[in-house]
């Protein structure tokens, strides 16, 4: 009998579909200039994906992001900087959805350079992603 793949971030990203604007080129090229700052604006970008549409996941995210960066977790961005390369998810069936956005999620931090923040993330969403 063959084992089951666990889930991972990776492998859900697999299966993201990658039509959406590249939010992270928009974030790059918008008025936040300094890398630390850009990241930040990216880790606050998530947060309010993950609150808006996998909100189980939101409050782990959270506690990794303030662990790793304690000084500069997040950053306020203006909406009309970064316009239409925000996301869009379709409405689906929930755990369907909550994994596109986990996957978008993984796409999205491993563009900005965060992958210390997404095996963080990962280890403390394991259980809940074998759901």
């Amino acid at each position: 009998m063959a084992k089951k793949q666990q889930p991972s971030l990776q492998r859900l990203s697999e299966q993201f579909s990658s039509e959406q604007p590249d939010l992270w080129a928009a974030i790059l090229g918008s008025v936040h200039t300094a890398p630390a700052e850009q990241r930040a604006v990216a880790r606050s970008v998530v947060k309010e994906i993950l609150s808006s549409t996998a909100s189980r996941y939101a409050n782990a995210f959270y506690v990794q992001t303030e662990a790793l960066y304690p000084l500069r977790p997040f950053a306020a961005y203006s909406i009309s900087a970064i316009g239409p390369a925000l996301p869009t998810f379709a409405k689906r069936a929930s755990k369907q959805r909550e994994k596109t956005v986990l996957g978008w999620v993984y796409c999205f931090l491993q563009s900005a350079g965060e992958q210390a923040l997404l095996d963080a993330f990962e280890a403390s969403i394991a259980a809940w992603i074998t759901d």
